[in-house]
């Protein structure tokens, strides 16, 4: 394939502010430079939207990329439009560039580096790229149809041992012959126990808003379900469910206190140091625990210096060597943790402790980490393969439309 003579050489910068830049254009043929391609690349590494972009672009090339007689080009899925790259045999200036040129004496070149793909198949090399595969969990509720009978000796008796498979943790059981019947039960070894009603005399006035709220609270206060993961969305209530549920194993003795920690990592533009104590630079970080607290204190009645007396912070920087006991322990976003902070808190807790961890796969502010590479993801694959804890996907946004139209949509 030849060069196309009429073409639009594209800058930098508007790949930086829109890696879909092609959209909505009447051009058909776009070309970028070695240059521009180098300046992606040196982009894509960082934080903020630009990194985004560049990252975006790269991928899109990687899944388009064609070589036919000499000429790279990557079509635009589902138009006319194609975007070529100039044909280089110099290599970027930097480690990528010199691996590049000494694979170009080889068979081949393996790489997980996109860009780095994409430099060595256009200098005329051939290359692999290992294509990490995309991690799927499944949902660990469910619901199945029943007969009548079922549901009421559960109701009766608070478990039994059913007839059926059981392939999740979480059940709702319908009456086969009546829909407006039906039961929330969740897996404890071989049987299944029926999610508790609401205790009247809690102090704190929760109720839970869902079949999945419910679920997520019932193993939240029952002591022998020593780790809890709960995961999704903005909105869905993670943490505010975590913080009642500490708060309440607390205030029944079953707890000494509630111990809250996360990642310090900020989203967007790093601010720097912050002045102050120890305790003073970590408030910022936990202003949502803060303004969970405040509802907490409408629904309970309780003094919020009260409430704040059962609650201390833990600094994950200065968490080596220490040891919890009998402790109620909260680890937020654990999407911007690594794996091995993630061993690192959860093996400092001793006995009578109970580790809550939440977090959104879809908001991951560490550069170095990915959705198929964080803490999170790699404690919820290690919890199902090793069948220990319970871990809930929540789906339905509590926190108000506007939360739920960006979570979606943005």
């Amino acid at each position: 394939m030849d060069m196309p003579r009429n073409f639009v050489t594209v800058d930098t910068c508007v790949i930086l502010d829109n890696h879909e830049f092609y959209k909505g254009r009447k051009e058909k043929n776009f070309y970028v430079t070695f240059e521009v391609l180098q300046e992606l690349d040196k982009n894509k590494g960082k934080s903020g939207s630009t990194a985004y972009h560049s990252r975006r672009f790269f991928r899109f090339v990687r899944k388009n990329l064609k070589v036919e007689d000499g000429t790279c080009y990557a079509r635009i899925p589902r138009t006319q439009k194609r975007v070529f790259f100039e044909k280089f045999t110099d290599a970027y200036e930097n480690n990528d560039g010199i691996i590049s040129t000494k694979a170009l004496s080889g068979e081949k070149l393996i790489t997980r580096d996109i860009s780095m793909f994409i430099q060595h198949k256009i200098r005329g090399g051939e290359a692999e790229l290992l294509i990490p595969e995309e991690v799927k969990l499944t949902s660990p509720k469910t619901q199945v149809t029943v007969p009548k009978e079922l549901i009421d000796s559960l109701n009766d008796n608070g478990r039994f041992e059913p007839d059926f498979k059981m392939n999740h943790d979480f059940y709702i059981l319908q009456n086969e012959l009546n829909e407006s019947h039906s039961a929330l039960a969740w897996r404890d070894g071989h049987k299944l126990r029926s999610v508790k009603a609401m205790n009247s005399n809690r102090n704190i006035k929760f109720v839970p808003r869902s079949a999945e709220q419910r679920f997520a609270y019932e193993v939240l206060t029952n002591p022998k379900v020593d780790l809890v993961a709960l995961y999704g969305k903005a909105g869905v209530s993670k943490t505010f469910l975590s913080l009642v549920a500490g708060l309440e194993m607390c205030q029944q003795r079953k707890y000494d206190e509630v111990l809250i920690t996360r990642p310090v990592q900020s989203v967007g533009e790093d601010m720097g140091f912050l002045p102050g104590t120890s305790e003073e630079k970590w408030k910022p970080w936990l202003s949502p625990f803060y303004d969970n607290l405040k509802v907490i204190q409408v629904l309970s009645g309780v003094d919020y210096e009260q409430l704040l007396e059962k609650v201390d912070f833990i600094s994950i920087p200065h968490i080596r060597g220490r040891s919890f006991k009998n402790s109620f322990i909260i680890v937020d976003e654990l999407q911007n943790a690594s794996s091995e902070l993630v061993k690192t808190i959860i093996s400092r807790c001793g006995e009578g402790c109970k580790v809550v961890c939440t977090g959104d796969l879809g908001q991951i502010d560490n550069p170095k980490l990915s959705k198929n590479h964080n803490g999170l993801l790699h404690l919820l694959k290690s919890m199902k393969k090793n069948k220990f804890g319970k871990y809930l996907h929540l789906t339905k946004c509590e926190r108000g439309k506007l939360s739920e139209f960006a979570a979606d949509n943005l």
